[in-house]
């Protein structure tokens, strides 16, 4: 039950849920009892039953036989109003994506060629230490025939 913080009563929104058997039963029970010996909660409680059995009570009027036709007629008039022309494909358009791709594209191009590799010879300029080429390749082949021995062995 939704209670108003203020003076512990239920609000508009839990009645009507409470109308309409939208909540748990002990929840209902809760509020009935409340309802029951509540005097300021009465009143509200009967103008809502009141107000929502005449709202359901109401009959919905049904549209004549000729309603869909008539509603596609207007539809179809409006429809052929707002026509939209082709446009040409050089035009600016389309051409825009076009050339934004191929700016991208040739940045990235220029970027590419142009980007500062390190070699083992900067590395050995800056001070690091540079291992040859041909060293790194049998440390690594090394590695390897470990890796696989130790396989091997438990194996």
């Amino acid at each position: 039950m939704e209670l108003d913080r203020h003076n512990e009563h239920p609000d508009e929104e839990a009645l009507v849920l409470l109308f309409y058997g939208d909540t748990e039963p002990d929840e209902e029970r809760q509020m009935a009892a409340h309802l029951d010996s509540c005097p300021t909660c009465q009143p509200v409680w009967e103008q809502i039953r009141t107000t929502l059995a005449a709202v359901d009570a109401a009959a919905v009027p049904e549209p004549p036989a000729d309603f869909e036709r008539v509603m596609w007629a207007r539809v179809q008039g409006e429809l052929e109003s707002i026509r939209v022309t082709a446009t040409p494909w050089w035009s600016l358009r389309h051409l825009v994506p076009a050339v934004a791709l191929a700016a991208v594209l040739m940045v990235m191009f220029v970027i590419g060629r142009n980007w500062p590799v390190a070699t083992p010879s900067d590395a050995a300029q800056t001070g690091g230490q540079a291992i040859p080429a041909s060293a790194a390749a049998s440390q690594s082949e090394r590695a390897l025939l470990v890796a696989m021995d130790d396989h091997l062995e438990r194996s």
